[in-house]
């Protein structure tokens, strides 16, 4: 994680988008209506680390680098993915992304299509993790 100041950001399980997209599909406003969608509450690095750990079984320790060095870093995976033809997994996008603060107001959608998320960040975090491992992505 980024090493400085905690980070906040919004993060929305799929299924909750789904419903989201589902409902904005049928409902009664002008195309072309913007709405942001996302779980219940701001979440930190360390919260979701925590949230990650529990769902894995395992005890976290948080790892924390300098802004710059994780840039560099990222530089050269950019670099390696472009050699290799391919989308990176990490990039200077990602770090630019993880070092700033990303909320979404999700005030709109709750008042004009209802939507009210219903997966939090722990069972979210933890169905991830099943899913993951049931494709057999995660051991």
């Amino acid at each position: 994680m980024p090493a400085g100041p905690s980070r906040t950001f919004s993060l929305c399980y799929v299924q909750d988008l789904v419903t989201a997209l589902l409902i904005a599909g049928e409902a009664k406003v002008p195309s072309g209506e913007i709405f942001n969608v996302a779980g219940e509450g701001a979440f930190t690095w360390e919260q979701v680390g925590d949230a990650l750990g529990e769902a894995l079984g395992v005890n976290v320790t948080p790892l924390r680098i300098p802004v710059p060095v994780l840039l560099a870093l990222a530089t050269g995976a950019d670099a390696w993915a472009w050699l290799a033809g391919r989308p990176g997994y990490f990039s200077r996008g990602k770090v630019r992304e993880a070092a700033g603060h990303w909320l979404c107001d999700t005030s709109k959608a709750r008042q004009q299509l209802g939507f009210v998320p219903s997966i939090g960040l722990r069972k979210g975090v933890a169905m991830t993790v099943k899913w993951y491992r049931e494709a057999g992505w995660l051991h």
